[in-house]
């Protein structure tokens, strides 16, 4: 079914920050992005079951916040995730 019998990997999540919006991009054709923003400080414990949000268009970020995102794709593993800390 794969290539070599290996499953692909979705690419990763580029971030592009400027003034306050931030636009998410990844290059692999037919994924999804999904993204949370927690406190700059936070110590949660990111997994699967965390409140991901689907990305849909640029994004409004506050200061002293962290964005973190992952791409996916049905039959390809999750990226990794990509993080951008504002201060």
């Amino acid at each position: 079914m794969w290539t070599n019998g290996q499953q692909p990997q979705t690419e990763g999540v580029e971030i592009e920050h400027k003034k306050n919006k931030v636009c998410l991009i990844t290059s692999t054709k037919g994924a999804s992005i999904s993204y949370m923003i927690l406190s700059k400080e936070s110590k949660e414990k990111i997994s699967n079951n965390s409140k991901w949000q689907l990305y849909t268009s640029p994004i409004t970020i506050d200061k002293n916040s962290k964005l973190i995102a992952k791409a996916s794709r049905i039959g390809f593993k999750e990226s990794n995730v990509s993080e951008l800390t504002i201060n």
